[in-house]
């Protein structure tokens, strides 16, 4: 039998399916309200002691720090003003290792820098980032390896690696508004010249100079910048004969 608009059947129907997207439309609206709302509180209620603790550890003045940070050797860590990391940052001046060797490391970090994700940066003698330096995420920069693969005392392949004594004679620096982008590992001993841009996933290794692109593995000089045309040139690489 049939009613007027269609069968008793048919009516169900419609009416259970205005009530599904009447249940899911308030889902929808309620993890919009979550996300947009609630979230954002939730996380600046976390992030404020989490940025005090940390500023007073550090002493370093509006700090901004994500979650999951990993922050070791804070006594020969020096921070400037206004220092903003997102998630898993690792900073480590390695004061001793593993089997117990020492180190005197120095790890700087200048005003207004900003960092990604997943960032790490570990010293056992001396790294000094620059003020206004932008780091992309997924980088790491270190002035050591594990072992010793010249010079006098050099580590042996019979022994784990991670016992291994750390190098601690290298000097890894990144001068004043450097940006370096996502995935690039900054080797010891490199040195970025200022307002050099590292692209993404290269491996620097020796010197950048200033005012320059640089890309690759291990990274070269693409272009530099020139003062008087306000434009970016690409290098001219010269053949050997």
């Amino acid at each position: 039998m049939t009613e007027r608009g269609g069968s008793a059947e048919g009516i169900h129907v419609h009416l259970a399916q205005t009530r599904d997207i009447g249940a899911t439309g308030f889902a929808d609206r309620l993890c919009r309200y979550v996300y947009h709302t609630w979230l954002p509180r939730y996380e600046g209620y976390l992030a404020l002691p989490r940025n005090l603790f940390y500023a007073r550890l550090l002493r370093a003045e509006g700090i901004r720090l994500g979650s999951g940070n990993r922050i070791k050797g804070a006594g020969s860590l020096r921070i400037g003003r206004a220092f903003n990391a997102l998630d898993h940052l690792w900073l480590e001046a390695v004061e001793h290792d593993r089997v117990g060797n020492h180190y005197d490391p120095t790890l700087v970090i200048g005003n207004d820098v900003s960092f990604g994700r997943d960032v790490h940066v570990a010293a056992t003698n001396y790294v000094r980032i620059g003020n206004d330096v932008l780091v992309g995420s997924r980088v790491i920069i270190t002035d050591h390896n594990h072992g010793i693969y010249k010079g006098d005392g050099q580590s042996s392949p019979l022994q784990r690696p991670a016992d291994r004594r750390l190098s601690s004679s290298a000097e890894t620096i990144v001068e004043d508004n450097v940006w370096i982008g996502d995935g690039a590992v900054v080797l010891p001993g490199a040195h970025i010249g200022r307002a050099s841009i590292i692209g993404a996933n290269s491996v620097v290794k020796g010197a950048i100079p200033e005012f320059c692109m640089a890309a690759g593995s291990p990274a070269r000089p693409i272009r530099v910048f020139d003062v008087k045309s306000g434009s970016w040139l690409l290098t001219v690489r010269k053949t050997l004969e």
